[in-house]
């Protein structure tokens, strides 16, 4: 009367040594083929050294392929500081004056009263007057700069970092506080000054553009969790 119950355990015995054993298997197959096809073909594992050369490679490549003017003053598209054009509150949290230029003496258009909802957010300014610093350490750039070269600063970019014109191309270069050995360290003799600009339609269909005043709150803005500045409504 017991001899089936021995008998299944003992095939559920043999089943998971079997199945144990595949597995062993095909894990031994598939790390010889790995080695074979490494071998064979030269390919070696992705490391972080690969990985750094990329990212040099790409910082460099940014630099030659953009494109930048001496030309003061200039409009450009963009805005000063990390994350300064990301739009986190789509309602304007004071009344501001919407014109039709980028300019105070231009033609008013509209005015976005408090809690009105802001459409078609883009961000602007306006390049016064170029800042200058003296380059500290060229870094990957040191077939373009060499020390104690001065460079056009145009506009802070956020957390150390500033746009600077060189040759008429667009570089990133790091004040000499912040611990970075790709972008060139720089020393500041002067700041740019810059003036920036909001584009936006209103919520009655007009177009327009208003002087970045913090009306609005951005992703990276200090206010963004300010609760007491959203609308009532939105509380």
């Amino acid at each position: 009367m017991n001899f089936y119950p021995k008998n299944k355990k003992r095939l559920i015995l043999l089943f998971v040594i079997l199945l144990c054993a595949i597995f062993v298997s095909i894990n031994l197959i598939d790390k010889q083929r790995l080695k074979n096809i490494t071998k064979n073909t030269n390919v070696n594992i992705p490391t972080n050294t690969i990985t750094n050369i990329d990212y040099k490679n790409k910082i460099l490549n940014d630099y030659e392929n953009s494109k930048c003017s001496y030309k003061i003053p200039q409009f450009i598209e963009g805005c000063e500081g990390e994350g300064c054009g990301l739009l986190s509150y789509d309602k304007s949290v004071r009344s501001v004056t919407i014109y039709k230029e980028p300019y105070i003496n231009s033609e008013i258009v509209d005015h976005l009263k408090k809690c009105e909802v802001i459409k078609n957010f883009e961000v602007f300014m306006w390049i016064k007057k170029f800042g200058e610093a003296k380059v500290l350490s060229p870094n990957l750039f040191k077939n373009t700069v060499s020390q104690n070269d001065l460079l056009k600063i145009r506009y802070p970019s956020g957390e150390g970092y500033y746009s600077a014109c060189v040759k008429n191309k667009e570089m990133k270069v790091v004040d000499q506080l912040v611990d970075d050995k790709e972008f060139p360290t720089v020393d500041f003799m002067s700041s740019p000054i810059v003036e920036g600009w909001i584009h936006l339609t209103t919520p009655r269909g007009i177009d327009g553009y208003t002087p970045d005043t913090n009306f609005y709150i951005g992703k990276y803005d200090y206010n963004y969790s300010n609760e007491s500045l959203y609308c009532p409504l939105d509380k």
